[in-house]
């Protein structure tokens, strides 16, 4: 189920890219945020979420790259940030 998601997920985003350069307008991708799979709150961790997030990341990184887009690479920063500082709450 999920590789189906995000085999959509990959041509959707680059079809949206295409039709928004199509249309005149400058596309800049951001990675998602990380998943804080380890991190203990009140609310169970969905076990394997890391890894699925980083995928998508990873995925964006490559249109970037591919595209010769600007990329904002939020899920990059946010993991070094994680290493040493509590960033997710319940909320």
């Amino acid at each position: 189920m999920y590789s189906l998601i995000y085999e959509t997920y990959k041509k959707e985003l680059k079809k949206l890219c295409e039709s928004l350069e199509d249309n005149g307008i400058k596309v800049t991708l951001c990675t998602p945020p990380p998943y804080a799979e380890y991190q203990e709150t009140s609310q169970e961790a969905y076990k394997g979420g890391y890894a699925l997030i980083a995928g998508y990341a990873e995925y964006c990184r490559s249109l970037a790259k591919e595209k010769g887009y600007p990329l904002c690479d939020v899920h990059e920063y946010l993991t070094k940030k994680l290493q040493s500082e509590e960033l997710y709450r319940d909320d």
